[in-house]
């Protein structure tokens, strides 16, 4: 039996591309998205005592779906699982209210986020929300509106000014 040129050329490719087929399952079926995980902390206003019973949520930036954790565990343990890829915000709800955590976290396929939280109220924190309106009744917060506002009217103006053609006959 005398195997021909053409033959063995097409042999050979069968060959190769069985192999290829038999070692690599992965080219065949397509990779379902891998989601990641969140676990944290979650202590009192001292930073060191655990709160038990404190649910963790985070809500999606981009398509705004909302997940919750477990209840805390007495140390405080808080996990959420199978989230999906992207950036949350998050917040944490006890008996005692909600908190705010002030940063965005970005969670990664395969992959555990960790976070510890203080439940701080923010007006302990510093940030009054009525400091910055009463700013703004005073005679200085008056004039800042009134110079701002002019800015913005005049570079408008200046923006919208058709410019005149450049002519040697005006």
């Amino acid at each position: 039996m005398c195997i021909k040129p053409r033959e063995s050329k097409i042999l050979s490719i069968l060959l190769i591309f069985s192999f290829m087929l038999f070692y690599s399952p992965h080219f065949l079926t397509a990779k379902s998205p891998s989601n990641g995980n969140l676990i944290g902390f979650i202590y009192a206003e001292d930073g060191t005592t655990p709160v038990e019973g404190a649910v963790f949520k985070i809500k999606n930036v981009a398509n705004g779906k909302t997940l919750e954790s477990t209840k805390s565990d007495k140390l405080g343990i808080i996990k959420v699982k199978d989230i999906e890829e992207g950036f949350y915000i998050a917040g944490v709800s006890t008996d005692s209210g909600d908190y705010n955590l002030g940063n965005i976290i970005g969670i990664k396929a395969d992959t555990t986020a960790k976070v510890s939280m203080s439940l701080k109220s923010s007006a302990k924190e510093g940030y009054n929300k009525s400091t910055l309106g009463e700013f703004f009744s005073t005679p200085a917060g008056i004039a800042l509106i009134i110079a701002a506002t002019a800015a913005i009217i005049y570079t408008i103006v200046k923006l919208t000014e058709e410019e005149e053609e450049a002519s040697p006959f005006k």
